[in-house]
């Protein structure tokens, strides 16, 4: 099954010691003591060392969202390293940059609203993957941005498209809806042929729930689901939660048509959802399995959604 990664922690440990040779280069910044970053990096050698038996974990100790954290922290890393010789990579310094700051920082775990840095790095993500199927790949300014321009363009196959990105922190229609007008506005003052909106999930998305575990005699037991497509199927089904509301809420078909005739925006809504769970495979739980996936809502017919989707959905989910 495509864009599911089993992640093999001295791979990752190795990745992170790299991506902090290349931070130095770009941004002549070390990484800051007692930072997100470093306690992330941290994280991933204490995982190392606990999959091969070189350091005991404290079983009273329910670990999953610091391991979540630092599986999506890789995430970054790995889709960093696999474009640093891309011509547009020196361009991503300044978001580069919010990287040694203190926040959030991954996107597979809820952040405040306060915290607009971790929003700005899910525009690096964007960029990043773009990387790999584009040219010309530009981000809005990550600390004098004024909000009006979509937050990534890029050349594709001689298309120059636009992606506005979007972070709701409440489950709320309304919000949802809101957040996709001033997408579609966004887009149209850009100077590009075609643009997308996407909507990054991860305040919305139950991770606990998905990943459940409890405490047994003491220690703590997390749950496993049976099958990749038994994983899949209920990592959509969070996702589809806000459907209907959010349907009614933009006020029908013909309401959506309307918002989308003529404009540079396609009638599609990209939706964002990366978590860590576990799936049992030959009657063994596997490691932890860094889930993401792109659900697309359709919104209005439009042809040549699939070709764009495809590859847009390869680079996104692409380790």
């Amino acid at each position: 099954m495509p864009n599911q990664v089993e992640w093999r922690f001295e791979a990752l440990q190795d990745g992170v010691l790299e991506f902090e040779r290349v931070l130095r280069g770009l941004c002549g910044s070390s990484v800051p003591p007692h930072s997100t970053f470093e306690d992330l990096a941290l994280a991933l050698v204490e995982m190392n060392a606990a999959s091969k038996g070189e350091l005991g974990l404290d079983e009273a100790v329910n670990y999953r969202e610091r391991w979540r954290r630092a599986v999506g922290f890789s995430d970054i890393v790995r889709k960093a390293l696999a474009v640093q010789t891309h011509k547009d990579f020196p361009s991503l310094r300044s978001h580069f940059l919010l990287l040694l700051r203190n926040s959030g920082l991954v996107q597979n775990s809820p952040t405040s609203a306060k915290d607009q840095t971790t929003t700005k790095v899910f525009e690096l993500l964007v960029g990043l993957a773009l990387m790999r199927i584009a040219t010309d790949v530009r981000l809005d300014d990550p600390v004098r941005s004024k909000g009006d321009n979509p937050d990534v363009i890029a050349k594709i196959e001689g298309t120059t498209w636009g992606f506005a990105c979007k972070t709701p922190h409440t489950a709320n229609a309304k919000t949802y809806v809101d957040n996709v007008r001033v997408g579609v506005d966004q887009l149209e003052r850009a100077p590009v042929d075609h643009g997308v909106v996407i909507m990054n999930l991860r305040n919305l998305i139950n991770h606990d729930d998905l990943w459940s575990s409890r405490s047994r005699d003491g220690r703590f037991v997390y749950d496993a689901y049976r099958s990749e497509e038994g994983a899949e199927a209920a990592l959509f089904k969070e996702g589809e939660r806000m459907q209907d509301a959010v349907a009614a809420e933009f006020g029908g078909p013909i309401a959506i048509a309307a918002l989308f005739r003529g404009k540079k925006a396609i009638p599609l809504v990209l939706n964002y959802l990366a978590t860590v769970l576990g799936v049992i495979r030959e009657g063994r739980q596997s490691p932890l399995t860094s889930m993401r996936r792109l659900l697309a809502w359709q919104l209005a017919p439009h042809s040549g959604d699939d070709q764009f989707f495809e590859r847009f959905n390869e680079a996104m989910l692409g380790p």
